[in-house]
């Protein structure tokens, strides 16, 4: 065994007498305010790092994922803040705890009004339409109000009136001369009305 505890002075060479046993007889004999307590760098523990779950050993990355990240940094940095100011601890922040609780409580009726409204939606609905039957019918609209004007004026009083309630009938035939007076003097304070409007 080598023994290194006690340093082998060259011939030659000389010392100074150590100093430490003075000090350290100097510092216990009178405690000084002048004195401060000292960080010694204690090793005993081990220091564990704080990424240790990171394989140093792996390759490093490429030079152009890095140069991409780089470029990307703006847009990363975005989307991190964006991410923060949209976590569950900092929307809380802004939302009242008796209106959150009331909305719980009325979930199952929020939610039933929601998929009748989606039911009842335009998208919804144009799955039940026919497109090519409706473009047909506003092509043929004119031609189909025209045939409607014409049917009714062809239609006799005897033919429908007449069979579901005679008596009726016959008071409108008494009376339709002053049923066309107050039509008309209707028509014509409406149109005043909207005159003056």
């Amino acid at each position: 065994m080598r023994d290194a505890s006690s340093p082998i002075l060259e011939p030659g060479t000389g010392a100074r007498a150590d100093a430490r046993p003075a000090v350290l007889a100097d510092v216990q004999g009178s405690r000084r305010e002048s004195l401060k307590s000292t960080n010694t760098n204690d090793r005993s523990a081990p220091v564990i790092e704080k990424w240790i779950h990171i394989d140093t050993s792996a390759k490093p990355p490429q030079k152009q994922v890095v140069d991409e990240l780089k470029e990307k940094r703006p847009c990363i940095e975005a989307l991190a803040t964006y991410n923060e100011h949209h976590a569950k601890q900092e929307i809380e922040k802004h939302t009242r705890p008796e209106l959150m609780t009331e909305l719980k409580s009325a979930r199952e009726s929020i939610e039933e009004k929601n998929e009748r409204a989606r039911g009842h939606s335009k998208a919804e609905l144009a799955k039940n339409v026919h497109t090519s039957v409706v473009e047909e019918i506003r092509q043929k609209r004119q031609s189909i109000e025209d045939f409607t004007s014409y049917a009714a004026k062809q239609k006799s009083e005897e033919v429908y009136r007449a069979q579901t309630n005679p008596a009726l009938v016959n008071e409108i035939k008494m009376k339709r001369g002053s049923i066309d007076a107050l039509t008309a003097l209707h028509n014509q304070n409406s149109t005043a009305a909207i005159g003056v409007n």
